[in-house]
């Protein structure tokens, strides 16, 4: 016993102490020194808490070791112990009973092992893994924890998923999922089947930082201690992006290609080295007439003549022995091909070659251009149509180069320049155009939009043209630029307007004389309405006619209003803008002056922002000195003051002529419509024939609200129109 207890003392590589039931230290042996840094005669006596940590003590973990190896007889653990300098170490702890030979405990046998020098390796092994994953970029590597929360997050996580370890670390992995996956619970399941099955396998999409999805090969893998407790997981992370975006590009592309080769309207034949069909598509079909079950394996000299069928053997022959594994004829041939009822047709065909699982496939591409050979006929029997029609018309047809040189002069500018076409042919155009043709060239007046398309110079433009003679005429042209055969042609189409010219100056002259003469007109008027009023007035002069020298007032203003009316016209020369504004103006004085009114007695207020042709001004004209003549003489009795508003405006193509004042006014029974004044049966008359409506107008004073349409002619005036129609 004595021996074996030495021989424990002297075991230097770990420590073994003996502890009694209440932890006290009863052995120490050299390792205990070494390792710990206490002497055996400071350490034995003291509590076995002097090698645990301040915070293990602090927390009573000493004791409650002790208590569980006294329960269970024996305890393995790992922990930090305390050096006698303060230093901390990771040790593997083991303790057990001793028991006496009658089964009685005895003490506790303590066994502590160093794991610096171990946690150091594999922290070093840990460093050089670290940095290995790191580096990835291709996929992302990570670990999580056994709840699936992030550990470590390495550059290639970074790039994929596009979170830094600050953002992501210590949160939880489904935040990579779709909304979808982790409402299913796809996150969960994946790492009860790794930590159940040791590793967990499944392609998806997942989430980026921002947002977006990616297809993901993911592979989880369940990590265990030696002892077999799951302590984590390691996640790798593929991004398929890529990869399955190449796959779905050539499955699209392969499908594309089936397509168009399917439903193209050229006929597509392929051919294998004996020159038999291997591929007939729907376009081919249509064309010869045989479907593909039919053709396939029959030979390409089915679809040619016999007479040629030799010779386009021979010609495929040379092709498929050509020394390009790819090669395709770009320009096409016009060939001669046979349809299934025997009926020969005019084709285009190309032939090109490749190499498909190390064998060579020939493929023609063939269209029938019988409708284009059709449409060719047509086109020279309408260039020789519209020749024909160039040549007879009377305008002057003339083409240029892209110098300007005259490269057609059809009959009609044989007739108005005097010029024969051989005279002009490769001539410059100056001598038929002399000076403005150029500016128009240099001016924005032509614009070219594109090769082929026609290009018009926007309005015809007036030019002066020069005959064979020297003598100039006015002219009309329009220019028109386009290709033809990949050359710039100009085209000048131009039309002789010395008759039209000289029409249209007797015509202005003639609207002149006539402007003239309606000015003269209007004047006449209103000088015999001015001749008019001047005799009424002279006439209300005189006693025989006193009692009726009202009435004599009354014509006379309104022959004054009407007179007022020519006087507007004969002054603005434009017949259907009358500044009805300024008319009323004039005639608010007129009135006045008639009524000897005193103007600081009555404030008039004039809004008219409209204006009136002549249909419409003379019965306005002639309402509103009624309305106002009649306010003038009944609404103000005896002296009193007051004030008359008119105005006139257009709303919704409606307008509204109001006159109002604020006088004695009329009986509220009064029935204007059927009163026996003439002024108010004028004013009802006149509403009616410029097709308005009249109301009266609630209030004080006497108001009214005439309601007549935007129209150049009174409504009467319209129905005798229509009458004569």
């Amino acid at each position: 016993m004595v021996d074996f207890q030495q021989m424990v003392e002297l075991f230097e590589d770990s420590v073994l102490i003996c502890l009694d039931a209440e932890g006290a230290i009863r052995s120490w042996n050299a390792g205990a020194e070494r390792i710990i840094g206490y002497r055996a005669s400071e350490a034995i006596g003291k509590n076995i808490s002097i090698i645990c940590s301040e915070e293990a003590r602090a927390a009573g973990q000493p004791q409650r070791d002790l208590e569980t190896v006294l329960r269970d007889g024996e305890a393995r653990f790992e922990a930090w112990r305390m050096r006698s300098d303060g230093t901390l170490f990771p040790a593997r702890v083991r303790q057990a009973l001793l028991r006496d030979a009658n089964g009685e405990v005895t003490g506790i046998f303590c066994r502590i092992h160093d794991l610096t020098e171990v946690r150091q390796l594999e922290e070093e092994s840990e460093a050089r893994l670290r940095t290995l994953v790191e580096g990835v970029e291709d996929c992302a590597i990570f670990m999580l924890d056994t709840t699936g929360h992030v550990r470590s997050w390495n550059a290639g996580a970074r790039r994929i998923k596009q979170y830094t370890a600050r953002e992501i670390l210590g949160r939880p992995s489904s935040i990579f999922y779709t909304p979808e996956d982790q409402h299913s619970g796809l996150p969960e399941r994946l790492l009860l089947k790794a930590a159940r099955e040791g590793f967990a396998q499944h392609e998806g999409w997942r989430v980026r930082r921002d947002g977006s999805r990616f297809r993901a090969l993911v592979r989880i893998t369940a990590l265990r201690d030696k002892s077999g407790v799951l302590v984590g997981f390691s996640k790798v992370t593929r991004d398929l992006t890529e990869q399955r975006a190449g796959e779905e590009a050539r499955q699209k592309s392969e499908k594309l290609l089936e397509g168009i080769v399917r439903i193209s309207e050229d006929a597509i034949i392929s051919i294998d080295r004996h020159q038999r069909i291997t591929l007939f598509n729907q376009g081919a079909e249509q064309t010869f007439g045989y479907t593909a079950a039919e053709i396939t394996g029959q030979k390409l000299d089915v679809l040619v003549p016999k007479r040629l069928a030799a010779i386009h053997r021979q010609h495929v022959e040379n092709f498929r022995a050509s020394s390009d594994v790819l090669r395709t004829m770009n320009e096409r041939r016009a060939i001669s091909a046979v349809r299934r009822d025997g009926s020969e047709f005019p084709a285009e065909a190309s032939i090109s070659q490749f190499e498909v699982g190390g064998e060579r496939v020939m493929t023609v591409r063939l269209r029938d251009i019988t409708e284009r050979r059709l449409a060719e006929e047509a086109l020279k029997r309408s260039e020789a149509r519209f020749a024909s029609i160039v040549q007879i018309t009377e305008d002057a047809i003339i083409a240029l180069d892209d110098s300007n040189a005259i490269t057609l002069f059809n009959k009609g500018a044989e007739t108005i320049f005097g010029y024969s076409w051989q005279e002009v042919l490769g001539q410059k155009v100056d001598i038929l155009l002399p000076g403005r043709f150029a500016e128009l060239l240099a001016g924005q007046s032509l614009r070219v939009r594109g090769s082929g398309v026609l290009s018009r110079a926007g309005e015809r433009e007036a030019i002066t043209g020069r005959r064979s003679d020297g003598t100039d005429f006015p002219a009309e042209v329009s220019i028109a630029r386009f290709d033809v055969a990949g050359e710039h042609v100009l085209a000048i189409r131009l039309r002789d307007i010395t008759e039209r010219v000289r029409n249209e100056e007797e015509i202005k002259r003639s609207l002149e004389e006539k402007e003239v003469l309606l000015k003269e007109i209007h004047h006449r008027v209103k000088n015999n309405l001015q001749v008019v009023s001047s005799l009424l007035s002279l006439e209300a002069g005189n006693p025989r006619v006193a009692a009726a020298k009202e009435l004599f007032l009354e014509s006379q203003n309104r022959v004054a209003s009407m007179a007022l009316i020519h006087e507007k016209l004969y002054r603005s020369g434009d017949f259907s803008n009358i500044d009805f504004g300024d008319y009323i103006r004039s005639l608010i004085q007129i009135l006045l002056d008639s009524y000897a009114m005193n103007p600081a007695r009555i404030a008039l207020t004039v809004d008219v922002d409209v204006k009136l042709d002549i249909h419409k001004a003379v019965p306005c004209g002639l309402i509103v000195n009624e309305l106002l003549s009649n306010a003038l003489k009944h609404a103000f009795p005896d002296g009193r003051s007051g004030s008359i508003t008119l105005s006139l405006h257009e709303v919704n193509c409606r307008r509204i002529l109001r006159f109002s004042d604020d006088g004695v006014g009329m009986a509220e029974n009064f029935d204007f419509r059927r009163s026996p004044s003439l002024g108010l049966q004028l004013v009802t008359t006149l509403t009616s024939q410029i097709g308005g409506a009249i109301r009266r107008l609630p209030g004080p004073g006497t108001g009214f609200e005439i309601d007549f349409p935007v129209s150049s002619k009174p409504q009467a005036l319209r129905k005798a129109s229509a009458a004569e129609g």
